[in-house]
């Protein structure tokens, strides 16, 4: 997907980064506001992974929206533990 298409829905997407990364707060989703940077960066933070990891994390998670229309159990993969 591309990032500026997902900041443009990141009202609707943040929900699904909240049930994909449950560490992420209310304040984390403002904060990042469809910003791919600072949501890698955040979410290292709070997991403590590599960013690696991370990204490669965030790449499967737009992937499920790429095209298509966001619906509830959208996200890619399970969430870091």
């Amino acid at each position: 997907m591309i990032w500026g298409k997902l900041r443009e829905r990141w009202n609707e997407i943040s929900g699904l980064a909240s049930q994909q990364w449950q560490l992420l707060t209310e304040r984390d989703l403002r904060v990042i506001a469809g910003n791919r940077e600072r949501l890698v960066g955040i979410l290292q933070q709070r997991y403590g992974a590599h960013r690696r990891t991370i990204e490669r994390e965030v790449r499967a998670f737009t992937r499920a929206f790429d095209g298509a229309t966001i619906s509830a159990g959208s996200a890619a993969e399970p969430p870091l533990t």
